[in-house]
């Protein structure tokens, strides 16, 4: 568009504004008075002359069945609103009656009757519905209609319910057509004032919207040269408000962000640091993986060598086979759970959710784990909220709380009681479950490790009451990928786990 108009081209945005809003204006100040000019007579005289002829109309139908005397305010009425002058003739043509608006002026109304009558063409209009009643033959009247844009006179028979008369009714159209004509001669002068009006407003306006839009040009400059300023306030809520807030966040948000990367060796630093102990931590978990897989390991091959050779009591074989059977176990056990942890550290890894009965999957562990709680004679006390539903992973769900309760079964004394309960809080419309074993406590100082890898509150090693050592770790893996918030603390009565889930 600017290449259109080369005057423009490389001019600053004041000089451009002021110029399109002059010529907005100029424009459309001239179209407004050609359309005056132009239009307006011819409007004037179409609604001037429609008013008078629907006036004329209503006038003979509702005095159509009144008599002269109660016609009178009609007439006088039409008079006003149309601004005409109305009389009324008889037979004889003598003068019957003169619109009281028009009575004071009632030799003026006669000069311009004469005046008129030069201006129109006679027309003639029978009354023959009159003339048929009186057994007359038909009247001819005669009138005239105007047929100038500059006055309006018509004749026309008016019959009232005790007489007969002739209407007379003329206005002037003079009036809008003589303005038109004056407007045409007062074009120069309203051309000088709309030209300094629309010079001081396109000059106003423009300074007005260019100054901001120059303070932040300059701003945005010196930002561009990393030197951060801020833009004086610009009171407004529109763009250019908007623009100039953006503009001035943006300077703070730079200036943090330059004075943040003085900080990034520190935290580059930080990070190097938590990624090797991140390693370092892996390596430990190696060697205690490749520590509890050697042991159990050296015992099956030294049990199956003495079998081999029969050596002393491994001529049993029998009974050192199932032996061997059991470590087996214990290490299928541990592998899988090494090969859930690897599965559940992975950063891609998601899980399978679905929809599942919460209620029934409890139900079906507590089952698995009563065998150990017998063994034991530890009771099992459940309370356990039926058709609970969640959408989650069901098989890391049932592995984790399996874990829970099983932990709770093998950490409690002999005759103490496992409490499981799941109930929904109506309110938060959250799932709680919590899992109290009794008669037992954590030392405060173990409480923040009982969630690590091969970590075990039984220090003696034995495997039959201290597990693997992954199960709490696992659950806490399991949680974490899936969101959910869990919590172990000491109680007078015991050990409470205590976690949420979410509908």
């Amino acid at each position: 568009m600017i290449r259109r108009f080369p005057f423009v081209r490389g001019k600053s945005i004041t000089y451009k504004i002021f110029l399109i809003t002059l010529l907005l204006i100029i424009i459309s100040a001239t179209c407004i008075c050609s359309a005056i000019y132009f239009f307006l007579p011819s409007f004037y005289e179409r609604n001037r002359l429609g008013q008078l002829n629907d006036g004329v109309e209503k006038l003979l139908k509702d005095t159509e069945h009144l008599s002269f005397h109660e016609a009178k305010p009609f007439i006088d009425d039409l008079a006003h609103k149309t601004n005409s002058s109305i009389i009324l003739y008889d037979s004889a043509g003598n003068v019957a009656y003169v619109s009281t608006i028009q009575s004071t002026r009632v030799n003026n109304i006669s000069m311009e009757i004469k005046i008129l009558s030069n201006h129109v063409f006679p027309y003639y209009e029978t009354d023959e519905k009159n003339d048929k009643a009186s057994g007359n033959p038909p009247t001819v009247r005669t009138g005239s209609l105007n047929t100038s844009i500059n006055a309006y006179n018509r004749v026309i028979p008016i019959n009232f319910a005790d007489q007969n008369l002739t209407l007379n009714i003329s206005a002037t159209l003079q009036p809008v057509d003589e303005a038109s004509r004056v407007l045409v001669l007062f074009v120069p002068y309203i051309g000088i004032i709309i030209l300094l009006i629309s010079a001081t407003g396109a000059f106003f306006y423009s300074k007005i919207i260019s100054r901001p839009l120059i303070r932040i040009n300059t701003a945005a400059k010196k930002m561009a040269d990393l030197e951060f300023v801020t833009i004086d306030h610009y009171s407004s809520s529109d763009e250019i408000g908007q623009l100039s807030n953006s503009l001035n966040e943006m300077s703070a948000n730079l200036q943090r962000t330059m004075k943040d990367l003085h900080k990034v060796n520190e935290q580059l630093t930080v990070e190097l640091i938590r990624r090797k102990e991140i390693e370092e931590k892996r390596r430990e978990l190696f060697a205690m993986i490749s520590h509890e897989l050697k042991s159990p390991l050296t015992a099956v091959k030294g049990q199956l060598e003495g079998m081999i050779h029969g050596f002393g009591v491994y001529k049993d074989k029998n009974k050192y086979l199932r032996r061997s059977f059991e470590i087996l176990e214990v290490m299928e056990g541990l592998i899988q759970e090494i090969l859930q942890i690897a599965k559940l550290e992975q950063h891609e890894f998601l899980p399978e959710k679905e929809d599942i009965d919460l209620s029934d999957l409890i139900c079906t562990v507590i089952n698995k784990v009563e065998f150990f709680a017998e063994q034991k004679n530890i009771g099992i006390i459940s309370e356990i909220k039926e058709n609970v539903r969640i959408e989650t992973d069901k098989n890391l769900i049932e592995k984790a709380v399996y874990n829970i309760i099983h932990n709770g079964v093998i950490y409690s004394n002999p005759g103490e009681k496992v409490i499981i309960k799941l109930k929904e809080n109506g309110d938060t419309g959250l799932i709680n479950l919590s899992v109290l074993n009794t008669g037992t406590q954590i030392p405060e100082e173990q409480m923040e490790k009982i969630f690590d890898p091969f970590f075990r509150l039984d220090k003696s090693g034995n495997k039959n009451k201290g597990g693997s050592g992954l199960g709490l770790y696992l659950v806490k893996k399991v949680f974490e990928a899936l969101s959910i918030n869990y919590s172990i603390r000491n109680l007078e009565q015991g050990v409470l786990f205590r976690c949420e889930f979410v509908k």
